[in-house]
């Protein structure tokens, strides 16, 4: 039998790059995208070679050709910034954007805090806003039930976690225990989606509201803290899940560097305090475990790409072919074709 193939695409402040070596090369994949700022990516799960990139202050791009070339697929789309996708896992052609307005599409410009979950029924050729019941708020997250994708989750910067369960048509608060918190990223456990996890970006350690990570596992009904470890840094801005062992989670803080947990957010140990994310407010540090081999995990950072091959033990920079001081948004791994 043959060995699946993998690639990882990394948005970045100079656009898009790939890796199909686990990170030992990359190369530029920016024909279409010169000198565009991406700051979220989206590979299509039954046709790898199709991926979408969220540009800061430009909406969405498309490749076909695993990022060969792209062109703007962003019909329903204003000067929007996209901060995150989710596809349907059953039909690929319906995509979720998560975006803010921007003032201008310059680098430097100020985000406004008008909520926007824009969804396309047909690959990216027309989108429609699918608001309904969200506050006015930017959209930083979206996650997708796998195996019910009627049902999503979206995460914004000051109203909380807001769930559908019609494909968008309506939306209405999940907020049991996190309240109007900033979230930066959500996780569905692949093999439980009713158990979800919650990037907080919030302060540091003090808060009085909820931050760091909170764990729900009924649907978002309800939350509960999962920070224990976690003190130093309660600026949680991505997670990752191990999709083989989903007790494992990665999380990156914006000043403390990564943590683990082996036990489902019971507590989290420092498995590299000197990792740094982008300062951007409200841009990931971006995290993504390969689905080869699970204990080989790449963090997106203020500086590159950082890899472990051993579950975070050891870590090495993963920069050759990225420009000098790379500013990497997001990282998407998919099948090679």
């Amino acid at each position: 039998m043959l060995a699946l193939l993998f690639v990882i695409y990394a948005a970045t402040s100079s656009g898009v790059f790939k890796t199909t070596d686990g990170g030992a090369s990359w190369t530029p994949a920016n024909t279409g995208l010169s000198g565009i700022p991406v700051f979220s990516l989206a590979i299509d799960p039954k046709t790898p070679t199709t991926v979408y990139a969220g540009t800061f202050g430009r909406g969405v791009f498309k490749s076909t050709d695993a990022g060969g070339h792209w062109t703007p697929v962003h019909g329903g789309f204003g000067d929007d910034t996209v901060l995150s996708f989710a596809i349907d896992p059953g039909d690929p052609a319906t995509i979720y954007s998560g975006t803010t307005a921007s003032s201008s599409s310059t680098a430097g410009s100020v985000f406004s805090p008008a909520s926007a979950v824009i969804k396309s029924s047909n690959g990216g050729l027309a989108w429609t806003a699918a608001n309904a019941g969200l506050p006015r708020a930017i959209v930083t997250a979206l996650a997708i039930d796998p195996s019910n994708p009627a049902v999503l989750y979206a995460g914004t910067s000051a109203g909380g976690v807001f769930k559908t369960a019609n494909r968008a048509l309506t939306w209405t608060p999940a907020n049991g225990g996190i309240g109007t918190s900033d979230i930066s990223h959500l996780v569905l456990d692949p093999s439980n989606p009713n158990v979800i996890y919650a990037a907080i970006e919030g302060c540091s350690a003090g808060c009085s509201s909820p931050a760091g990570v909170f764990k729900s596992t009924n649907g978002g009904t309800s939350w509960v803290s999962a920070n224990a470890g976690l003190a130093d840094d309660l600026q949680v801005i991505a997670l990752a899940i191990d999709p083989e062992n989903t007790r494992v989670l990665y999380a990156a803080t914006r000043f403390n560097g990564l943590f683990k947990t082996t036990n489902g957010g019971v507590n989290w140990m420092s498995i590299n305090p000197a990792a740094t994310g982008t300062m951007f407010a409200i841009v990931h540090f971006a995290l993504v475990v390969d689905p080869k081999n699970t204990d080989t995990v790449y963090a997106g950072t203020f500086d590159g790409v950082l890899t472990t091959p051993d579950g975070g033990k050891t870590w090495t920079a993963s920069n050759s072919g990225l420009p000098a001081a790379t500013r990497v948004f997001a990282l998407a791994v998919g099948r090679a074709q």
